[in-house]
């Protein structure tokens, strides 16, 4: 296996967080199947129609899963779907070139319409070449090279076309003239050769599949190189645009947004040309944290069952967590969990439970362990933060932020440093004085540092 496929292989364990291979609806644990009814039922009533669908939502939400758990519950209806790894092939030129190839490997099941899709699917194919030969496939300096079949080289002759603009204006009148009409006959010919190659593949996804649109998923657009990811979008406007053939793209909305304002320039507004090219909009949701998380615990990371509780969920649920960051969280709980079970320190069961507050506010805020560790007043912001506009357990978070406090090394700088905070605050309930009620340092048998440090750098390094 070379290294790109040893990579590959290794990046798609890495999408798959918490897939089965071939993930079905059975699988799920966030109650999507819903959304993937709806959609269907959605599409249905553009049947006749080219539609292109987004499934947005940030980094590590399941984006991934859900189509592929989607894709499956169509097939299991006899629709028939094509899975493009936008990131896994944007080493092509071309992706029209990648898209044709997907889709031409679909396969007619269908009985008595053989020589239909066999004559229909030439048909695509020739009409595409014609496409290539225009320069409208890979970009003028390709498509020079495939129309003269590598006897010009396209490339070099774009670069001395520009080297030799400053001449152009020497040229009469007349010489503009002429060279307008034969612009004028390219465009129309380049016209005549899309719509020709638009109707061929209409008809092509007509003979593959007769009574139901064919869906098109991509995935990982917003990973691609910027000039790939816009290159896709145009191709799927001007060439692939034909009736019943759905695309469905899994993206990042804000990140892919960014990726196309990178490819145009600073002051290009990515999201407005985004919608120019995607006419349904979804955004995943991933409001049943606590599911997932026990689905986590009972078939991942059972060794993290001390972590399950709705007021810990919770509290995850409002940390603005992503599904992949909460995986990895119960994975470094689970290790933790496996340590501990060799310790024999009283104190260190107390310092578990600790932990998976900690690991998970250090997910929030990758500093968090330093706060913990140095300094009093980053930490308190950092609670302060989280209790202002999100709706915690706060009596949960209370108890917490003490605990957490009782085991730091200015524990009684930070209580003075609450109180304070309280005068300044009074009639604000989220720094008022109930908050203090968790701050008497009359029990030290709530300081377990020394066993939650050992935990958290085994876990966190081992993970």
């Amino acid at each position: 296996m070379s290294a790109t496929d040893t990579n590959q292989v290794l990046d798609d364990k890495e999408i798959q967080f918490i897939e089965p291979t071939n993930p079905t609806f059975d699988d799920d644990k966030l109650s999507r199947e819903q959304c993937a009814h709806n959609l269907t039922a959605v599409l249905e009533t553009y049947k006749g129609e080219g539609k292109t669908v987004a499934i947005s939502g940030p980094w590590g939400c399941g984006k991934t899963f859900f189509v592929k758990m989607w894709r499956n519950k169509l097939e299991s209806k006899e629709y028939k779907t094509v899975f493009f790894n936008a990131w896994a092939n944007d080493h092509s030129e071309s992706p029209s070139v990648a898209f044709l190839a997907h889709l031409t490997s679909l396969i007619d099941t269908s009985t008595g319409n053989e020589s239909k899709f066999e004559i229909a699917k030439k048909n695509l194919k020739g009409s595409f070449v014609k496409l290539a030969k225009q320069g409208l496939v890979y970009g003028v300096g390709k498509g020079v090279n495939v129309a003269t079949q590598g006897l010009v080289d396209g490339h070099n002759l774009v670069k001395k076309a520009s080297a030799f603009g400053g001449s152009v204006l020497k040229r009469q009148k007349s010489e503009y003239e002429q060279q307008l009409d034969r612009d004028i006959r390219l465009h129309l010919e380049r016209s005549s050769v899309i719509e020709e190659y638009k109707a061929c593949l209409a008809a092509y996804v007509e003979a593959v599949s007769p009574e139901k649109p064919v869906y098109f998923f991509i995935d990982e657009l917003d990973r691609c190189r910027p000039d790939f990811a816009v290159e896709l979008l145009e191709s799927i406007k001007h060439y692939f645009d034909v009736p019943n053939l759905f695309f469905v793209l899994s993206i990042d909305g804000e990140q892919l947004a960014e990726a196309v304002k990178g490819h145009y320039g600073s002051g290009f507004d990515g999201q407005r040309y985004l919608r120019r090219f995607v006419d349904l909009r979804y955004t995943l949701n991933t409001s049943n944290i606590g599911t997932f998380c026990d689905s986590l615990i009972d078939k991942k990371y059972p060794f993290a069952a001390k972590a399950k509780g709705y007021r810990f969920y919770d509290i995850l649920g409002n940390l603005s967590l992503s599904l992949r960051d909460i995986d990895q969280l119960f994975s470094q709980l689970d290790l933790a969990s496996r340590l501990a079970e060799s310790l024999t320190h009283e104190k260190t069961s107390a310092a578990l439970g600790l932990l998976a507050y900690i690991c998970a506010f250090e997910k929030h805020d990758p500093n968090f362990i330093h706060y913990f560790m140095h300094d009093r007043k980053a930490m308190l912001n950092f609670f302060n933060n989280i209790y202002l506009g999100r709706s915690y357990a706060r009596d949960e978070l209370r108890e917490i932020e003490w605990r957490i406090s009782c085991n730091t090394k200015y524990g009684h700088e930070y209580e003075k440093d609450l109180e304070k905070l309280a005068k300044q605050n009074q009639g604000n309930s989220y720094f008022a004085a109930d908050r203090l009620e968790y701050f008497g340092w009359q029990s030290q048998s709530s300081s377990c540092t020394e066993q939650l440090l050992e935990l958290y750098h085994f876990s966190a390094k081992t993970n």
